[in-house]
Order: structure tokens, then C-alpha cells, then sequence
């Protein structure tokens, strides 16, 4: 039996609102953008995903339980 090499591809899944926040974000004038949902439903990792992109900056503010947290 031949080697075969097997190249492993690493899709990241991007919830379909990912985009619309993005340009939100990206515009000239944004305002404070709230993002809530229940539970285990993929803020946090919306949120990460939103500012490893270099074009955009502010700060990711985490509201649990009456704790804030920077992230």
C-alpha cells in the first residue's frame, strides 16, 4: 500500500450574522453594538473571531452575572 499525504483543511464556521456585524463595525460612525442570545450559543467566539480581524478595533466587554470583564 502507497503512502498517501492527506492534507487536513481547517474550515471555521462563521454564524451568518458574522458578516452583517463586521461592516457594521467597520462603518465611520459606530455606535456600541450589544450582542446577547442564551447560553452556549456562540457570542464569545463571534466576538473573537470579529476582532482577530486587523481591521477592526475597540474593546470586547463581557457582562455575566453582574461581572464585567474585559476580553
Amino acid at each position: 500500500m502507497e503512502d498517501v499525504d492527506y492534507l487536513c483543511f481547517i474550515i471555521e464556521f462563521k454564524r451568518h450574522y458574522f458578516h452583517r456585524l463586521r461592516l457594521k463595525l467597520l462603518e465611520k460612525e459606530c455606535f456600541i453594538q450589544l450582542i446577547t442570545s442564551p447560553q452556549q450559543v456562540g457570542k464569545t467566539t463571534l466576538v473573537k473571531q470579529l476582532f482577530a480581524d486587523k481591521e477592526l478595533e475597540g474593546v470586547h466587554v463581557v457582562a455575566e452575572d453582574g461581572d464585567l470583564t474585559h476580553g
